[in-house]
């Protein structure tokens, strides 16, 4: 895979690595077996042979990681992302932080966000009863 020159070396290896998962997390997909007795760990798959994320979420996020590793020729508005980047990004960590911020900013947290609105829910129950259990010491 051949990145654009305007994107750090440091950065397209980060690139490099999350478009092979993702690629590979797709073809295991693709290609799992109907027999689960068949199927063993593999990316992107449960052991329940279904796909642990829906395969058009991870087209999606590979298609976005292209996009801004300046592997999609027509958009040209990378170019201009990369060379603002350049003004702001001094060191090989700041740009590795950046996009790697990007890349976990395509990750779906709203199972995350139900759980957190089940645990506030939960609080004043919660509180109550450590009150109750306090009071009987």
């Amino acid at each position: 895979m051949r990145f654009p020159g305007y994107v750090p070396e440091l950065v397209q290896k980060l690139f490099l690595h999350e478009i092979e998962d993702l690629t590979e997390a797709i073809e295991n997909i693709e290609k799992r077996s109907p027999f689960l007795w068949l199927n063993f760990p593999i990316p992107g798959v449960s052991p329940y042979n279904e796909p642990t994320i829906p395969r058009e979420k991870i087209v999606t996020w590979l298609e976005f990681i292209k996009r801004i590793a300046g592997l999609d020729a027509d958009d040209d508005r990378i170019v201009e992302l990369h060379n603002i980047l350049r003004k702001e990004l001094l060191n090989d960590a700041q740009w590795l932080r950046y996009f790697a911020s990007a890349c976990r900013a395509m990750q779906d947290y709203s199972e995350y966000r139900k759980k957190k609105r089940e645990a506030a829910r939960l609080l004043p129950v919660f509180k109550e009863q450590c009150d109750a259990l306090l009071e009987t010491l």
